[in-house]
């Protein structure tokens, strides 16, 4: 009999689900359901550069900034609210699990 073992999801989907939990700056989380399975993509165009940035083993900081700096000058949102820290944390924390897998 063949068993299957679970594989883990690819880095960046991993990344994905730390942007749309821990970060969301447009607060996709609190929509309504098919409204928020519709925005799932919203943040995808920033998960290539983060996925270097963890290849790279960036300082916890470097992800803070970068994410201030997409929130700020991208999307326009004030930084006084930001969740950035605790994403960079995440994401910094993910980059720790995936360098000791190497």
């Amino acid at each position: 009999m063949e068993q299957f073992v679970d594989s883990p999801p690819p880095l960046s989907e991993i990344v994905r689900n730390i942007l749309l939990t821990a970060w969301d700056p447009i607060r996709i989380q609190e929509l309504p359901e098919k409204y928020r399975l519709a925005a799932a993509d919203e943040y995808d165009d920033y998960i290539s550069t983060i996925v270097k940035m963890i290849n790279a083993r960036s300082e916890q900081r470097a992800f803070e900034r970068y994410l201030l700096f997409i929130e700020t000058r991208t999307m326009g949102q004030r930084a006084g609210n930001s969740r950035a820290p605790t994403a960079a944390q995440a994401l910094f924390d993910l980059q720790a699990s995936v360098a000791g897998d190497r």
